[in-house]
Formats: structure tokens, C-alpha cells, sequence
């Protein structure tokens, strides 16, 4: 009898919520122009690159938050399968920049903002169709939170483990095993 009953075991979770204001925001902003020349088309793309650096400027993020992710050249002439209007712009040229911040309000105001690109004449998003990324919020410090999400997960569990060993007349005893479990951080206002 006291045999058995040292393998009376319950596994309980402990659950933690705990809200964390992002400390570094990324945004990768693709433009693109069209032109019948390269070289006219290479023109516009340096025009548009500089609304686009200015734009973030003045938002408060400086040029040394923005690098350059991508340039993409697509030649309607060179393509096999062409199926573009004879009357259509041979080149399309698009750019990505990438703007990563830790003045995550700054990255916001620029977001809210975006339609100043639009009416400066930047066209914004992918030249195939699709449409332009979001920024993304991240937090960094996860380091600094974790032991006291550990210890409110720990609670608790303890508190899940007493009402179970209440409800079933028993004791509650020393913890056999424990493990961390993961921890997830999500956007509270996707």
C-alpha cells in the first residue's frame, strides 16, 4: 500500500502573461519605376530613392537606420515568354530598403504616414503584385523578463497542483520535475 503510493503524480502548467513594449522595429519598403530606357528608368530609381530616405528622415529615422536590401531589373525585351503591349515600358526596376530602428515610435509615425510616399509618386510595392510589408516589432530583452515570468508560471502551477490535491483529498509534495516550456511573445494589436 505505502509502496503505490509514492507514484501519485500530477503534472500541472503554470501560465504567465506580462505586456513588453518593442525595442527595435524593421521595415523593408519595396518601390519600383518603369521606363522605356534604362537609363531613364535608373534616373527615376535614384529619385524615388531619395524620396524614400527623406520620407524616413522625416520621421526620425536617420540614413544610418536605412541600407539597401535589393534591386531587381526586369527587361521585357529579354524575356521569353513576353506577352507585354508592344507600347508598354521595356524596364522595370524595383527597390528594396530596409530601415531597422530601436526609436520603435519613430517607426510608427513613419507607417502611419506612408500615403506622403505615394503622393510624392513613389510606387510603392512589388512590380509583380504584391503588396508592401508592414513594419515588424520586436523585443529583444526577452533575458530580463524571464525569471519573473518563470516565477508567476511557477505560482501558478502550484496554485493549479493545490486545488487538484484539495479536490482529490491529498497532499501536495515536492516538485518531481520541472521544465521552462517556451515562451512566446505576440503583437498585442496585430
Amino acid at each position: 500500500t505505502h509502496f503505490r503510493s509514492f507514484d501519485r503524480i500530477i503534472t500541472v502548467k503554470g501560465l504567465a502573461v506580462k505586456d513588453v513594449e518593442a525595442d527595435l522595429a524593421v521595415w523593408s519598403i519595396t518601390f519600383n519605376v518603369t521606363e522605356d530606357t534604362l537609363s531613364a528608368a535608373q534616373a527615376n530609381l535614384s529619385s524615388s530613392d531619395k524620396i524614400v530616405r527623406d520620407y524616413f528622415a522625416a520621421n526620425g529615422i536617420g540614413s544610418d537606420k536605412i541600407r539597401l536590401q535589393n534591386i531587381n531589373v526586369v527587361d521585357r525585351m529579354a524575356q521569353v515568354y513576353n506577352s507585354s503591349p508592344t507600347d508598354s515600358p521595356r524596364f522595370i526596376i524595383s527597390e528594396t530598403l530596409v530601415a531597422r530602428t530601436n526609436d520603435v515610435a519613430a517607426m510608427v509615425k513613419a507607417s502611419q504616414n506612408i500615403s506622403d510616399l505615394i503622393k510624392s509618386g513613389v510606387t510603392l510595392g512589388d512590380p509583380s503584385g504584391g503588396g508592401n510589408t508592414v513594419p515588424q516589432y520586436l523585443f529583444t530583452k526577452i533575458n530580463d523578463v524571464k525569471p519573473e515570468l518563470i516565477a508567476e508560471a511557477t505560482k501558478n502551477a502550484r496554485k493549479s497542483a493545490e486545488q487538484f490535491a484539495k479536490d482529490a483529498g491529498q497532499e501536495v509534495g515536492s516538485i518531481r520535475t520541472a521544465n521552462q516550456g517556451y515562451i512566446q511573445i505576440e503583437a498585442r494589436d496585430p
